[in-house]
């Protein structure tokens, strides 16, 4: 990440070293608007509707990745609950005076079914 923002600040620079650098005024048409505009507003203004298009695109997918995570860190909230539940009870059942972890319960004794 930090590469990635090193590269987009020497980018930065560079644009605007460039912008600096053209000063001189054009002639700008768009529909029915004409008008003579500075090069550097041109290059700038034309950097930032980049930038927010940019942003605009990549947002409906940061959108749905961010409510993605919260989803599964709420599910694995759950399970971690569940986990500590099961270890409670598992806990509770080996504490219990005179019974061994593998012992079956009387109720466990009976078979499954009577011939």
């Amino acid at each position: 990440m930090r590469a990635f923002l090193a590269i987009m600040v020497i980018l930065l620079i560079l644009l605007l070293i460039f912008a600096v650098q053209n000063p001189g005024s054009t002639e700008v048409t768009f529909l029915t608007f004409s008008s003579t505009v500075s090069l550097l507003l041109i290059i700038l203004v034309s950097t930032l509707v980049g930038l927010l298009l940019g942003f605009a695109v990549m947002l409906p997918g940061n959108l749905r990745r961010s409510s993605r995570v919260r989803k599964l860190e709420s599910e694995a909230g759950n399970l971690r609950s569940q986990s500590a539940d099961m270890l409670t009870a598992m806990a509770k059942g080996r504490s219990e005076p005179g019974k061994e972890p593998g012992d079956l319960s009387p109720a466990d004794d009976e078979p499954a079914h009577k011939a």
